[in-house]
């Protein structure tokens, strides 16, 4: 009997090792399937409150220069997944944004750099409206960024 009670308990450890392995490797399939893009954004919030789950890459920069980041990104071969000016607050007037772009470079797509060349010339006909702006509204415009991009990725997945 003993014998018996050794060889179930080595065949559920077995077992219990294989589901493991073969949850492991579901959840590397579903991690692949999502890494399918990227986030570039400014705004630290998304990378503490994204960055876990999703490829987010930081830039420390203002508005304008994350769309020039991106716009050359775009000409590597990126593609937009979302509009550089989505949502409605207006380009300078936050100083925080997320773009969402494919994770590697392919063939270049004109959709992408005509939208993304239209949105520097039109966050070009915007001043910086706050150009000393107090902590706690940065940290509203940083959740209102963040708010704005997990709409964009429900969209996505």
């Amino acid at each position: 009997m003993g014998e018996s009670l050794r060889l179930r308990t080595e065949q559920n450890a077995t077992s219990s090792l294989h589901f493991a392995l073969f949850f492991c490797n579901a959840e590397q399939i579903l991690w692949e399937r999502r890494m399918k893009f990227k986030i570039v954004t400014n705004n630290p919030l998304v990378k503490k409150e994204l960055g876990e789950h999703h490829n987010v890459e930081l830039i420390e920069t203002d508005y304008r220069q994350l769309l020039v980041n991106v716009r050359d990104q775009v000409h590597m071969g990126y593609k937009l997944y979302s509009h550089p000016l989505s949502g409605s607050v207006k380009p300078n007037e936050t100083p925080y944004k997320s773009i969402i772009v494919s994770l590697s470079p392919g063939a270049l797509d004109v959709d992408s750099v005509q939208m993304i060349e239209s949105s520097i010339i039109t966050c070009d006909k915007f001043r910086v409206k706050y150009p000393e702006m107090p902590e706690g509204m940065k940290n509203d415009f940083q959740l209102i960024d963040l708010v704005l991009i997990k709409g964009a990725l429900s969209q996505i997945n």
